[in-house]
């Protein structure tokens, strides 16, 4: 949930993966859907939920987890820009990726990994992912 000026930005999600975000402009008491991301990818241990901050002219930053994209729009709701990067070299997540602490901070590989990676397909067996997006000034952190 993100609040600017009166308007508060709602994600939400439904049993099937779908995403959505809605913008709720308290003064006028009115909904508008904004963005919409219905072919979700999942896996069972995790579910890779977008990310969105406002900068301070009030546009929304909405993050693409697999695609690697953040899609801008307007305050008024309005797709402005899609970033991406289809040069960003991507690099298969392997076993090694799911290494983790046990009961005795000993190293061991969790124990569903090959279940996990038999799940991931396309763009979801691959790095970079984005995990997170934050804007501080002129500066947008992803």
């Amino acid at each position: 949930m993100v609040i600017d000026d009166h308007k508060l930005y709602i994600m939400g999600s439904v049993a099937r993966g779908e995403i959505s975000i809605y913008k709720y402009d308290i003064m006028e008491d009115r909904w508008e859907q904004i963005y919409k991301q219905d072919k979700r990818i999942q896996v069972s241990f995790v579910l890779f939920i977008p990310d969105m901050a406002l900068d301070e002219e009030g546009n929304l930053y909405i993050t693409d987890s697999f695609d690697y994209r953040v899609y801008q729009y307007t305050k008024e709701g309005k797709l402005q820009v899609v970033y991406e990067n289809k040069k960003a070299k991507k690099e298969p997540i392997t076993d090694k990726e799911f290494n983790v602490f046990d009961d005795d901070f000993k190293i061991i590989r969790l124990p569903e990994y090959k279940a996990i990676l038999k799940q991931l397909t396309g763009n979801s067996r691959y790095f970079p992912i984005i995990f997170g997006i934050n804007i501080d000034g002129d500066k947008i952190f992803i």
